[in-house]
């Protein structure tokens, strides 16, 4: 009887893990580069020039901006009260403005512009907070605000939201009497904020040059065409002599194409945390051998072949580093198969002293239809145009293969190399 606990394997894929996520650690330390686009800043005596300016997240881009004329440039440094503001072309504006924080002082932050025209609505993100300012004409910069309570009735505790962004909206927006109905149907949301105050600025102003920023889409998907190569290493585990030539034969780790379908979704709001999913065709062939000797006149031979055909789908939180012209990324999840098409044949040759006997038949007559296991992935981005980027990545698998015998485990452990066209 032999008896395989698989222990060696799970610490194999165990130090493979480890030193996959080390690989990521040092790879995101160093990343040094600036994610710099192409911008402009306003400078406090109302001139402009353009240049290269540091995309970071909503929070930094409200305090502090990094500044770049050219490529080959010193980095500038500025704060709000350095600035009027600055914008990205094709991409964000923002405007420095003094608002209170949350111990009611009075400080300086880049503003995102949200809208511009007779009414200007802006935006910012303080560490998760977020909150609306709005400006008509030369009437100062007023917040827009929605109160929520926890209000005890009954012994019952409910939540009670005061709507006071729709008074004052309605305050600002009463010579507009076309936009004052769409007021109390107004969400606190910035898709649902900028469209209304849009829709003033065009009543009032029907001839007026209006900005409006596109908020009508929370989410961004990127789509990727990919394709790499796959490296399967299978192991197996038995306590039945059914299947020892699997256990103890020799079969080499099999390297087959890959190809497929990425989406990365991600909020417009958040461009380092994203849902990775798509549909990968992958496959692997095993061919081995396997002889048990027990004298010349006595002996077993094997020679065995599995072959599975599958349609993957991956589902992994991914975390991408918002700097650099390569931006690295990483990320973990499960990962789904549907069996597409197997072949498992095994050749079996008896030798009992002046007998022989040669057989075949199949070595998984039921196999697992769908497989399962955990993913993990490293790998860096790169621009080649405005709308095309580049991605090449190393993902780690481990799953439970084809067999669905309660005598016989099977674990995978699958290394890829995958090269993708994002658009």
């Amino acid at each position: 009887m032999y008896i395989f606990e698989g222990a060696n394997e799970d610490k194999l894929f165990m130090k493979h893990l480890y030193m996959f996520f080390f690989a990521m650690a040092l790879t995101f330390s160093a990343v040094a580069q600036s994610n710099y686009r192409p911008g402009y800043i306003r400078k406090a005596d109302g001139s402009v020039q353009q240049g290269l300016l540091d995309y970071r997240s909503e929070t930094r881009l409200a305090q502090k901006l990094r500044f770049k004329p050219t490529e080959s440039s010193r980095e500038m440094v500025f704060e709000p009260g350095q600035l009027q503001g600055y914008g990205f072309d094709r991409g964000k504006r923002y405007e420095t403005h003094t608002i209170s924080t949350a111990d009611s002082a009075q400080q300086s932050y880049f503003l995102e512009v949200l809208v511009k025209g007779t009414a200007d609505l802006y935006f910012t993100n303080q560490n998760g907070l977020e909150r609306y300012f709005i400006q008509k004409g030369e009437l100062p910069l007023q917040e827009l605000v929605l109160e929520q309570k926890r209000i005890e009735t009954g012994g019952k505790m409910y939540r009670q939201e005061l709507k006071l962004y729709i008074g004052t909206l309605t305050y600002l927006f009463n010579d507009c009497k076309k936009v004052l109905p769409q007021l109390e149907r107004t969400h606190f949301e910035q898709s649902e904020l900028t469209k209304v105050t849009a829709n003033y600025n065009k009543c009032v102003g029907p001839g007026d040059e209006n900005f409006a920023k596109d908020s009508t889409s929370r989410v961004k998907i990127k789509i990727a065409l990919v394709a790499g190569v796959n490296v399967t290493k299978a192991n197996f585990t038995s306590v039945s002599d059914k299947f020892a030539y699997l256990v103890s034969g020799n079969h080499a780790a099999s390297v087959a194409p890959t190809f497929g379908i990425s989406f990365d979704i991600n909020h417009r709001r958040n461009e380092t945390l994203s849902l990775n999913t798509g549909l990968h065709f992958s496959s692997y062939k095993l061919d081995g051998q396997y002889e048990k000797f027990t004298s010349k006149q006595v002996w077993d031979k094997y020679i065995y072949s599995l072959r599975a055909s599958y349609l993957k789908v991956p589902l992994m939180l991914r975390y991408t580093h918002p700097r650099g012209m390569f931006k690295p990324f990483a990320g973990i999840g499960v990962q789904q198969g549907l069996l597409v098409s197997n072949e498992s044949k095994v050749e079996k040759d008896v030798l009992f002293y002046s007998i022989s006997r040669v057989s075949e038949s199949e070595s998984m007559d039921s196999p697992r239809v769908y497989e399962a296991g955990i993913v993990g992935s490293i790998g860096a981005i790169t621009g080649v145009s405005e709308k095309t980027s580049i991605s090449i990545e190393a993902r780690i698998e481990k799953n439970n293969g084809l067999s669905s015998y309660n005598s016989l485990k099977q674990n995978n452990c699958v290394s890829s190399l995958l090269v993708g066209l994002l658009f």
